[in-house]
Order: structure tokens, then sequence, then C-alpha cells
């Protein structure tokens, strides 16, 4: 991604379901959790999911913080401007979530 006019490799977190008949459960907490230690050892400093905004109080429970700034992200023939919710979760203590601009440098889906 490009944060505030800097590169930085991040990792990303996606399509996370659960069936209906097992929510409740605590399924989607512990994968989105182990996803998220794995993610840690690639040694990246920080990862983005997208999510309606129904689903933000679960991830934030979980350590995901919103990222304010409108969130742009290259598609295959035009830049768009990401219609979900961005959420950030930083594997190093300094590196927080941008304040500006926040560009996904290739297509997310």
């Amino acid at each position: 991604v490009e944060a505030d006019g800097v590169r930085i490799p991040g990792a990303g977190l996606g399509s996370v379901m659960v069936h209906p008949s097992l929510r409740g459960q605590g399924i989607g907490a512990r994968l989105v959790q182990e996803t998220t230690d794995r993610m840690k050892m690639t040694g990246r400093p920080f990862a983005l999911l997208f999510c309606r905004e129904i689903r933000l109080p679960f991830y934030r429970r979980l350590g995901w913080r919103r990222v304010g700034p409108e969130v742009s992200v290259e598609q295959k023939h035009e830049l768009m401007t990401m219609p979900l919710l961005t959420c950030w979760f930083s594997f190093e203590q300094d590196c927080i979530a941008p304040s500006n601009r926040l560009r996904v440098l290739g297509p997310p889906f």
C-alpha cells in the first residue's frame, strides 16, 4: 500500500465467513485471531481488511482499527474509492494507521 505517499508492504485479510448455523461459537474470532497471528510472522508491519459497517464491532474486539481517510484501490482499468470500511492492524508499535491518503496498490478483489 501507499500511506501518506510512502510505500509500505502489508498483509491482507479477506472473505471471513462462518456458516449461519455455526455462528455465535467463536469460530470467526478464532479464525481471525489465528490468521492475524500468522500474518504477523510474515514480518510485515501491518495488515488491512475491508468490511461492512455492521462487522466493524467484531473486528474492533479483535484489535483492528478503522482507517479514517478515504481509501483508493487500483483496479484493472481504473482507480476507485473503496466502498467498504477499511480496518488496520499494526504488528509494530510505531506502525500507525495513516491520517491522510491510503492507496491499495493492486486489486484487492
